[in-house]
């Protein structure tokens, strides 16, 4: 997996600006460290294809039209945000955004402020966050049955004995890979609707379900559906689309290593400064090694951490504390 030819800067014949490309030029991504200094990189070829393909159209500098590449980014990656928080009736400030990847810790910051996000998070290895999770995730299944059926008192048996049949498949599933009773986690979930409605919402559901947990079943979802659509109607049926019952089997939790805590200054960990081109001039930012970096590093922007797998970005005015696991979280203003 890879990209290829990449980016202009790997130097594969890449003839298109990209994210990274811009970063090059803004100096916010290091020429001597890109992958922990393991590949050499040519920022020389990121200005080139920048001003052939944007600055020279537009009639802007390279480090302009660089600066608008990542803008834009960010703004896109913002409206992403916004698709899964505010279109759903959930604030963006009241949550905390964690930033892993190689590129999420140089943007996460931007797309944060633009979202009043408060805090942004970077575990201690962006690069392989998704890797690592893979490894130590709980296994999940999902079972589900159409059912299509008003949601009344009259249903309630039928509706417990449904449930009862999809368990005892994914109890069944989940033996099979090797899960023991300790270790396995059922849930209920139903998609529901007002009669006449074709999308639907998905909502937690009791157990056991008899005639009083059906009444506590049909105000969760007139509640559920005020917070997403912003209205309820409690004179409305609401109809059963699907039942699906979740099984997890859980894994053995790791243990974390902690890293050393500081001791005064945290000079030892700063590799010098580097001229970096943001919000429309160049600026001094400090670059600091995160391998260094001890529990209780407190940094303030404007700054830079490099590390093997990505580069973080401090702006001016952010503060980013460094915890006991070696993550840091960062405080936007």
């Amino acid at each position: 997996m890879g990209a290829d030819p990449g980016p202009a800067c790997y130097g594969r014949g890449g003839n298109e600006p990209t994210l990274t490309d811009a970063n090059v030029v803004l100096r916010r991504i290091s020429k001597e460290n890109f992958l922990g200094g393991r590949m050499t990189i040519y920022p020389e070829l990121s200005e080139k294809i920048i001003a052939e393909k944007i600055a020279k159209k537009l009639g802007i500098s390279v480090v302009e039209a660089a600066e608008g590449i990542v803008n834009v980014a960010a703004a896109n990656m913002a409206n992403a945000v916004r698709l899964v928080s505010i279109a759903r009736g959930y604030d963006p400030r009241e949550f905390v955004m964690i930033a892993f990847g190689g590129s999420g810790p140089l943007h996460a910051p931007l797309i944060a402020k633009d979202l009043g996000i408060p805090e942004v998070l970077i575990p201690r290895w962006p690069g392989i966050v998704s890797a690592l999770g893979a490894l130590i995730s709980d296994v999940r299944h999902d079972i589900m049955k159409t059912y299509i059926r008003v949601l009344d008192e009259d249903i309630a048996e039928d509706l417990e004995q449904q449930y009862i049949d999809l368990e005892s498949r994914m109890i069944e599933l989940l033996h099979r890979e090797g899960f023991d009773e300790n270790n396995i986690f059922i849930q209920r979930e139903a998609d529901m609707r007002y009669v006449g409605q074709w999308r639907s919402l998905t909502i937690s559901m009791p157990k056991p379900i008899d005639h009083s947990s059906i009444i506590t079943i049909i105000e969760k979802f007139h509640t559920e559906h005020e917070r997403e659509y912003n209205y309820s109607d409690r004179s409305q049926r609401i109809e059963l689309y699907a039942i699906r019952v979740i099984g997890v089997g859980l894994i053995k939790n790791i243990k974390l290593l902690k890293i050393e805590k500081i001791e005064g200054s945290i000079e030892y960990a700063r590799k010098g400064y580097r001229e970096v081109y943001y919000q429309g001039s160049y600026m001094k930012f400090d670059i600091y090694d995160r391998e260094k970096l001890k529990a209780g590093a407190s940094i303030e922007g404007p700054a830079i951490i490099e590390q093997m797998d990505t580069t973080i970005l401090i702006p001016p005015n952010t503060i980013a504390i460094v915890d006991e696991y070696g993550n840091i979280l960062m405080k936007v203003r």
